[in-house]
């Protein structure tokens, strides 16, 4: 976190798009992120999380999102991509954190091209509004989640879908100390 929030700062544009709650099959992982959510936007971060129905028909992409079976939701981000400089491309399984390094099985994918670099980022520009929350901080700073809808925006003050028995899981698993085994 604080080598991209450090990115931001030196006025790289940095756009992290996950799993949100409601789409998560991995509630551990989620309490991990969250706890981060606030200092990534204050640094100017833009983040968005999945939907949970973002595979819907309707809304079906070529985006590399990989759709799982048994998660809490039908749509789940699992493969990690990223741009870097409008040319390299990383496509694989690999998780930026000590666990995958030095413990997992995980891999990925580095390609230099501009063509794919440019056709990835139309195509997540494309279908980021219809299948992600954006999250932005409130006048007071607290979390926004705001949802493009046919009707206009609408703006969430709560993890959207999720129930309230898989907040407090999150809000628990929140006080352990975990994240390093995350």
């Amino acid at each position: 976190m604080q080598g991209l929030v450090e990115l931001a700062r030196k006025g790289v544009k940095v756009r992290i798009i996950t799993n949100s709650l409601a789409a998560t099959d991995v509630m551990a992982v989620h309490a991990g992120y969250a706890r981060h959510r606030h200092a990534l936007l204050a640094a100017g971060i833009q983040v968005f999380e999945l939907k949970p129905d973002a595979d819907a028909p309707e809304r079906r992409s070529a985006l590399p999102w990989r759709f799982r079976l048994g998660s809490a939701s039908a749509a789940s981000l699992h493969g990690k991509t990223f741009v870097v400089d409008g040319r390299h491309v990383f496509v694989g399984s690999f998780n930026l954190d000590p666990r995958s390094a030095q413990l997992n099985t995980e891999m990925g994918l580095t390609v230099n091209s501009e063509t794919l670099a440019r056709e990835l980022v139309a195509g997540i520009n494309r279908d980021l509004q219809a299948t992600t929350y954006r999250l932005a901080l409130s006048a007071d700073g607290a979390l926004e989640w705001r949802e493009a809808t046919p009707e206009g925006e609408q703006l969430h003050t709560s993890e959207p879908k999720a129930s309230l028995w898989r907040r407090l899981g999150v809000q628990v698993l929140s006080w352990l100390p975990i994240e390093g085994l995350l």
